[in-house]
């Protein structure tokens, strides 16, 4: 599946709203230090690019459902909101959110 086809947007543009839409969620849900720290991590992106597979999946089934239809130029707006929404609904996993804010697990 190419994303980017179905969006009518270049690769670019594709990374870049993954870029903007992850640093909205980092910075939504963490205070600014711990956002910069979740930002410098290559797992932090690599974690939300899993989760844009999701949404990207959910968007070509909403087209193939006639719910979205490609070509529209709103089409990638739409898709950009999806992908925001999806990231207030989902946490970073604990076992990875210690690990990139370098918290303190205690070991009973």
């Amino acid at each position: 599946m190419d994303t980017c086809k179905i969006l009518g947007i270049s690769p670019e543009d594709y990374n870049t709203a993954l870029f903007e839409a992850g640093c909205l969620a980092a910075e939504t849900s963490y205070t600014s230090a711990d956002a910069m720290k979740l930002k410098r991590h290559a797992g932090y992106w690599k974690w939300l690019r899993e989760q844009r597979n999701i949404v990207d999946a959910n968007c070509v089934q909403k087209i193939e459902n006639r719910e979205l239809k490609p070509g529209n130029r709103k089409l990638f707006g739409m898709y950009y909101e999806m992908l925001c929404e999806h990231f207030k609904k989902v946490y970073l996993p604990a076992r990875l959110e210690d690990e990139l804010l370098e918290k303190e697990v205690c070991h009973e």
